[in-house]
């Protein structure tokens, strides 16, 4: 089998943040841990996870190493962070707050110092959640951080507000903003989108958006940032959110090819691999003197058969997302521009289980590394 060799080279992290609206249902959560392995998250920053400890244990599973969590009750809050287990992260010391609203993790990325830390701002008293936040985060000082977090807090109201400014804005958005300023944070995005409007959260309730989930990240990690994103609403009413960087010159790990078994699962598939494995028997078996030989030649050519198959199957797949994800885009843009027009939510809700749909077809055919 093809073997990458350990080359030293400058690659991009991916940081997914992600207010997931509860991971209590086993659908749901390998939905969107499958999910995050579709974005390539190296690290995972979730909000409302309304997980207890225990149940916070399942979610090392698969692509997941480590998983630092913070909970309340298994209806509210709590918040996590997931490390992916090829990523090299050397935990030095932890900080969880006992009520689910944030975790603070310290240590080596890659060799390279860094704090992340997930945060579930409240709905009230923000002015006393970010000075508490504010103090905890006096020790953390001169050192390379990055926030991901579902505030309940924007920042610029009429830009991050689909709608008029509502009336506890001026006091949380003050507080917010305060905290960044005394902590030396850079809201990301809008340091990169300085003009744009765009959201993060829909409101049903009240037929609006908001942008009340970022990155909030310190200068010496935004001079390593490549970029960041808010993507398409799945699962959740918030969307999630990407911050692509580097922290440093590091080595690629070994890979080896490995069988996606759901592939046996396609009846055409399996049809054509015994007819072409008959074929190739009577045509080789006894072109040597050593059997194994033969053998190994086979495995070879198997495999190239189920590369192929699988690429054309990925092909196809991306094609009608790519398709559908345009759709829904411009569906998402014109729903913000008028989020109480019925026909664009129709529209809207109909293409969103398109996705979802061809997601989770995606994900029984790929979430199996």
């Amino acid at each position: 089998m093809s073997r990458i060799t350990n080359t030293s080279v400058l690659n991009n992290i991916t940081v997914t943040g992600w207010n997931v609206g509860g991971l209590n249902n086993p659908t749901k959560r390998t939905r969107i841990l499958c999910h995050l392995a579709k974005l390539k998250s190296e690290i995972a920053i979730l909000q409302e996870t309304h997980l207890t400890q225990t149940e916070a244990s399942k979610l090392k599973q698969k692509r997941v190493g480590q998983v630092y969590h913070s909970s309340f009750n298994s209806k509210n809050r709590g918040v996590t962070i997931l490390i992916h287990k090829k990523t090299s992260f050397v935990i030095q010391s932890s900080n969880i707050d006992i009520e689910g609203r944030y975790v603070i993790i310290e240590g080596l990325l890659y060799n390279e110092p860094i704090v992340i830390e997930s945060v579930y701002g409240p709905n009230g008293d923000s002015v006393g959640f970010f000075s508490k936040l504010s103090t905890i985060f006096t020790e953390y000082s001169g050192k390379p951080i990055i926030v991901g977090g579902d505030f309940n807090s924007v920042f610029k109201p009429e830009m991050d507000r689909s709608e008029k400014p509502i009336p506890s804005d001026r006091a949380s958005s003050a507080a917010l903003n305060d905290f960044c300023k005394n902590m030396g944070l850079f809201d990301a995005w809008r340091l990169m989108n300085p003009e744009n409007r765009d959201y993060t959260f829909y409101s049903n309730r009240h037929k609006s958006y908001s942008r009340i989930d970022a990155f909030l990240i310190t200068q010496n990690v935004l001079s390593n940032v490549w970029s960041t994103d808010i993507l398409n609403m799945v699962y959740s009413d918030h969307c999630p959110i990407t911050l692509s960087f580097s922290p440093s010159t590091y080595f690629i790990k070994p890979s080896l090819w490995k069988l996606n078994n759901s592939l046996l699962a396609n009846k055409k598939l399996v049809e054509f691999i015994n007819t072409e494995t008959q074929l190739f028997f009577e045509a080789n078996e006894k072109s040597v003197n050593c059997f194994s030989t033969v053998w190994e030649a086979y495995k070879v050519t198997c495999r190239g058969w189920l590369i192929s198959f699988a690429s054309k199957q990925k092909r196809e797949r991306a094609a009608r997302m790519q398709k559908l994800t345009e759709v829904l885009s411009r569906l998402e843009s014109a729903h913000k521009a008028k989020p109480k027009d019925d026909q664009i939510d129709t529209e809207l809700m109909k293409v969103k289980l398109e996705v979802k749909d061809l997601l989770n077809k995606k994900q029984n055919l790929t979430c199996t590394d």
